[in-house]
């Protein structure tokens, strides 16, 4: 494989939507995901409340709100159908080829080397960072997701595998290539995106929202560098694989 390099804008053949059609197709897609994972959490919502009808309102929220099995199943439901999404959005602007419009593009070994040394140091960084501010390994909305789960290696699948592709091909593959060749360029791009990024991980804490915007900021920048959608997609898994492994580490009881 041979390294991909992005095409700047307005080159000959590439159709784009507009700056403002790509925030309004944007709009579209975070609308279906959030109806996806309401739908999804009903179905959940009228499960417990057959099984338990007894159960106050109050604990069947907190009963929801951190069960794994929701979220496994959110995930991966959202992904499927947004992705889908994505891509019919692509195909229907004439002339427009979904490999060149996402970025689609293989990487060397040696890009996938380098992306493996941007995500170990962006995690050390960070960790130094909790280390610093003495906060705890991990979320507690993660880690009572992960201990209600029914499968783990499902759980494995949705964030490691389902959540960085979908997020990356439409925050960094359809988002980005509609901003980055609007009045608001490159610059402009990566930003935005990085807090369309951090907005859809509002479940988290300021601090946690703060950390995944940087990322957000990190991973428009290889995108933009690299031309190759993978590559932001390699480092949002790595990230998410990592994160997971501390999760594992502290459910058995290694991490405090």
């Amino acid at each position: 494989m041979i390294d991909s390099s992005a095409m700047p804008a307005g080159s000959p053949g590439k159709r784009i939507w507009g700056g403002w059609a790509t925030a309004g197709f944007g709009v579209v897609v975070i609308f279906i995901f959030v109806v996806i994972q309401t739908l999804v959490a009903l179905a959940f919502i009228i499960n417990s409340v057959v099984k338990e009808p007894e159960l106050d309102v109050m604990a069947l929220a907190e009963q929801i709100i951190s069960d794994g099995n929701l979220l496994v199943t959110a995930t991966i439901a959202s992904a499927v159908v947004c992705s889908g999404l994505i891509l019919i959005i692509v195909k229907v602007r004439h002339g427009a080829g979904l490999v060149e419009y996402l970025a689609l593009k293989s990487l060397s070994r040696k890009s996938v080397f380098a992306m493996l040394g941007i995500t170990l140091v962006f995690i050390a960084v960070s960790s130094l960072g909790d280390l610093f501010l003495e906060r705890p390994v991990d979320t507690d909305f993660m880690t009572s997701a992960y201990s209600s789960v029914a499968s783990i290696p499902l759980f494995w699948i949705a964030i490691v595998i389902f959540a960085p592709f979908f997020e990356e091909l439409f925050i960094r593959g359809f988002l980005f290539t509609g901003f980055s060749e609007s009045r608001i360029g490159t610059a402009g791009a990566v930003i935005l995106t990085a807090l369309v990024f951090a907005f859809l991980h509002v479940q988290y804490g300021i601090y946690e929202i703060s950390i995944i915007f940087v990322l957000g900021l990190i991973l428009g920048i290889v995108r933009h560098k690299t031309g190759s959608l993978w590559a932001s997609v390699i480092i949002h898994a790595l990230n998410n694989l990592l994160a997971v492994i501390v999760l594992h580490l502290t459910y058995l009881g290694v991490l405090d």
